[in-house]
């Protein structure tokens, strides 16, 4: 059978075409750093890297969301640690109120400390997370909400939580609401007046050092037994009030540390999670320089030996077989 020189030449160039083919992927895949140019190359592991891929996007969002609840909680922590510092050294004073050696002027002057203590207290529960957003305010947070009025500090918040996805499946409160923190008593303990009377309505902690500075700037030396008598009720009444307040806020502070040590717990999760995401895609993806390099030098030599066999077949002519 005899083969025609155009046939050779067909041949050659089709063979250097391949070459030269062959030779610009490598080159491609050295310069991208990644196997898979196209999902054409390899569709089964293109679309496992693009799972892959995006399992990382939302473990990086979640990741976010973590940091962004851990900042928040740590920031309540911080001022509740600082509530119950100052309503322990509130009880101090209407302990220290309840000496019978104490007279109307000392009384007045616990009273001026304890005036400092709940605007002390109104500081901290208008706490911002350092961007202007209040921590207890639920969904209004861009307002304080605390305010001091004529009737006293009212709340002006909501009882909104503002959830973060942290995780796949967790949504986590990222604050809690002021109502909660400084309006309720621990166990749902009414609060009573300084009258003694138990009410539901507008009951915090900041009614009852509010109610225990009137009583102690309300003179008694000179007012007989049933005025003293009314005093140590009033002080007594306080105390139990301020009490349960502390209590209460104890509560929500065990709830921001359960939250805390559950982030801890789900970023190491998630950390674990994306290392594993990114090792599987290297494995799925990036190119192993070596092995590439290897190929690029086989790739070059081959388009040079075809390169230089289709130099020598054009150089053929029917003459030299005569």
């Amino acid at each position: 059978m005899r083969i025609s020189t155009q046939s050779f030449y067909d041949q050659s160039r089709t063979a250097m075409g391949a070459q030269q083919s062959n030779l610009l992927r490598v080159q491609q895949q050295l310069g991208a750093g990644t196997k898979i140019l196209a999902p054409s190359d390899d569709p089964l592991g293109a679309t496992r890297a693009l799972a892959v891929s995006q399992s990382i996007g939302l473990n990086a969002q979640y990741s976010a969301s973590r940091a962004q609840a851990t900042h928040n909680l740590m920031l309540e922590d911080g001022a509740l640690t600082s509530v119950t510092s100052v309503l322990q050294s509130v009880k101090t004073g209407i302990i220290e109120a309840g000496n019978g050696t104490m007279s109307d002027a000392d009384r007045a002057t616990i009273a001026t400390t304890l005036e400092s203590s709940l605007a002390q207290l109104q500081g901290l529960a208008n706490t911002d997370d350092g961007n202007g957003q209040f921590l207890f305010a639920g969904f209004k947070s861009g307002s304080a909400p605390f305010v001091r009025d004529a009737s006293g500090i009212t709340y002006k918040g909501d009882q909104g939580q503002r959830l973060l996805q942290v995780d796949v499946t967790r949504q986590m409160a990222g604050t809690d609401d002021g109502r909660s923190i400084f309006q309720t008593l621990q166990g749902g303990a009414a609060y009573i007046s300084a009258a003694g009377a138990a009410v539901g309505s507008g009951a915090d902690m900041f009614s009852a050092i509010s109610d225990v500075i009137k009583a102690l700037r309300t003179p008694v030396d000179n007012a007989g037994p049933a005025a003293q008598a009314q005093l140590q009720a009033a002080l007594g009444t306080a105390n139990k009030n301020i009490t349960n307040a502390h209590d209460n806020v104890l509560t929500v502070r065990a709830s921001v540390g359960s939250r805390l040590q559950e982030l801890d717990a789900l970023t190491v999760t998630g950390d674990s999670r994306t290392l594993y995401d990114k090792s599987y895609l290297s494995d799925l993806q990036d190119l192993d320089y070596a092995s590439a390099m290897a190929e690029f030098y086989q790739r070059q030599n081959a388009l040079q030996a075809s390169q230089q066999t289709f130099v020598k077949i054009q150089q053929i002519a029917l003459f030299n077989y005569l």
